[in-house]
């Protein structure tokens, strides 16, 4: 049961190397390293997409998609 008033809490489980450069990028920023973890997540949690995202539609050359040939009935795979 949690109480409401002390936030969840989560175990992460970081090889060191990661964890000596969250520590750095936290410290640079003043800010702890649950502060920094947690906007990390947040950042991450938004779902939201670079800027330049819908650039990448048309960005390569392929050929056009066209419609399947018609089959007959008979012949579709059993659904």
């Amino acid at each position: 049961m949690h109480d409401d008033r002390m936030p969840p809490q989560i175990s992460l489980y970081i090889d060191q190397i990661l964890y000596m450069d969250i520590q750095a990028r936290a410290k640079d920023k003043g800010v702890s390293l649950s502060s920094y973890v947690a906007d990390m997540i947040r950042e991450g949690h938004k779902g939201e997409r670079p800027d330049d995202y819908i650039n990448l539609f048309g960005s390569w050359a392929d050929e056009p998609m066209g419609n399947p040939e018609d089959i007959p009935f008979d012949q579709d795979d059993r659904r």
